[in-house]
């Protein structure tokens, strides 16, 4: 089915609707044409780069529109993470690490401009971190020791994590309601810098 200009958006839909309906080619070929058409459509690239991935097209392929999504959306971890692993993988670091380092910086900015980022206060939040508990508890060391090193401006962290119901909790009828979500403090000491006491 073909689509008038300028219907990038509708071209996206058609593909989706493809892509539900098992017609993947056909999904693939909306998606070019989304993208082709307006070459700032990000969803474009991200759905085309999904379509290939679910083909089992090579890595190099599925790149190419998964490094434009990247450099469109800079400041979403699902864009940039992946190219940066892959650029990191083929040996181009530099390019990994601009990436990275602007995805970083993206973040720590929201973070500070956020109601309680005003205050040195950062909200780390398991959902959207890797889950893996190896990797989860490597990143929170990373953080701590860059913050030692002076690397990060000072803030106080707060992991927020779901708290699992209990037997006896769940059995009383105290009528009050449960949240589901608890917050701990995890407060990391203040960076040292040379001259300091």
């Amino acid at each position: 089915m073909a689509l008038r200009r300028p219907y990038a958006e509708a071209h996206v839909v058609l593909g989706f609707v493809c892509y539900k309906a098992g017609r993947l080619d056909d999904a693939l070929r909306a998606y070019a044409d989304a993208a082709r058409e307006t070459p700032s459509n990000a969803r474009a690239y991200e759905m085309l780069a999904g379509t290939l991935t679910e083909i089992g097209a090579p890595l190099h392929e599925v790149m190419k529109p998964a490094r434009l999504f990247a450099e469109l959306e800079p400041g979403r971890p699902e864009a940039v993470i992946p190219v940066a692993q892959y650029l990191r993988d083929i040996g181009e670091d530099a390019e990994s690490q601009r990436l990275v380092t602007g995805l970083i910086n993206r973040q720590m900015d929201a973070a500070s401009r956020d109601e309680m980022g005003r205050y040195g206060f950062r909200i780390l939040d398991p959902d959207s971190l890797v889950s893996r508990i190896g990797e989860f508890a490597f990143q929170l060391d990373l953080l701590a020791k860059m913050k030692l090193l002076g690397w990060m401006p000072p803030f106080v962290m707060l992991l927020r994590h779901r708290r699992r119901p209990s037997s006896t909790a769940a059995s009383s009828n105290t009528g009050a309601p449960t949240s589901p979500w608890s917050t701990t403090l995890v407060k990391l000491p203040a960076s040292r810098r040379s001259g300091s006491a």
